[in-house]
């Protein structure tokens, strides 16, 4: 094999792994929180990964991955692609945001294609809150000789609902006053 190669596969690699860290942004997702709630520093339970059974978050992500897989198609060549969603409660999606690297449209239509076809996605697992972040990790090659291999790494993040979500009974007066 080509010196290329190897550089090529150590890159995605090492972007994989960085990606594999970065936290989903829920600030960009979410909308922009009132300053009050931005004070606060800490992180209530609520807002990490293992404040939930993550072996029912494990098995909710494998069937997702599971259905992805059936209808992903690879584009040619060495591709990382993101995919970040929030996923309500009753398995609804909203906010997706697809990113990749090598920059690249049809990597980034296949991802998008596989993660439409899986829909619509089971309700989420109990104790998870009413939202959740998902980010799949998707690495796939493809020559035209048919050589192909994927993986998809996938992790969930609990979404702390924002002061504006909360429902506010102060505003719902009778119409007849």
């Amino acid at each position: 094999m080509s010196g290329v190669f190897y550089t090529s596969m150590g890159l995605a690699l090492s972007i994989a792994f960085c990606s594999a860290l970065i936290p989903c942004n829920a600030k960009q997702i979410q909308k922009k929180q009132n300053k009050t709630t931005q004070s606060t520093p800490q992180k209530t339970k609520s807002q990490t990964p293992s404040s939930f059974n993550s072996s029912a978050s494990g098995a909710y992500l494998d069937r997702l991955r599971e259905k992805m897989d059936k209808h992903w198609y690879l584009a040619d060549g060495t591709h990382h692609v993101v995919i970040k969603a929030i996923i309500l409660s009753n398995g609804s999606v909203e906010n997706v945001e697809l990113s990749s690297t090598p920059k690249s449209e049809a990597a980034e239509q296949a991802a998008n294609e596989a993660f439409l076809k899986a829909q619509p996605l089971e309700a989420l697992p109990s104790g998870s809150g009413q939202k959740c972040c998902i980010i799949l990790n998707m690495e796939s090659y493809a020559d035209p000789h048919g050589d192909s291999r994927r993986t998809v790494r996938s992790r969930m993040e609990v979404v702390k609902p924002t002061s504006s979500e909360a429902p506010d009974t102060a505003q719902e007066k009778p119409k007849s006053e």
